[in-house]
């Protein structure tokens, strides 16, 4: 079964194997190895250029431990702790990617 589209994308889902079986938006990742695994990639870099491909704002992983990755957008970030969904970890970067364009959109307007 193939994992959602990251929101407000075009882009198709992608079919692949996870650690623990074939990947779905509610797959739980237990680990960095999983994430990347469930995603497709081979390192943290390969996942923040797709990230980077679906996201505006392009975010990025800052940090990736045995308990936690760390994404961010400009000076605004979230740690996802292991484990989580698949469809945890789309729409938590979907949310801190509109939280900061939200604060562009504020620092933009004269009248806020």
């Amino acid at each position: 079964m193939p994992w959602p589209d990251p929101p407000e994308t075009g882009r198709p889902g992608r079919e692949v194997d996870g650690a623990a079986g074939t990947a779905d938006a509610g797959y739980r990742v237990q680990d960095l190895a999983s994430l990347l695994t469930v995603m497709g990639c081979q390192s943290v870099a390969e996942l923040d250029v797709m990230m980077c491909g679906f996201f505006e704002l392009d975010p990025c992983v800052l940090e990736a431990t045995p308990e936690h990755v760390l994404v961010v957008i400009w000076d605004r970030g979230v740690a996802l702790r292991f484990p989580f969904t698949v469809e945890e970890f789309w729409g938590t970067v979907t949310e801190l990617e509109d939280e900061v364009r939200q604060r562009i959109e504020d620092a933009s307007d004269p009248e806020a």
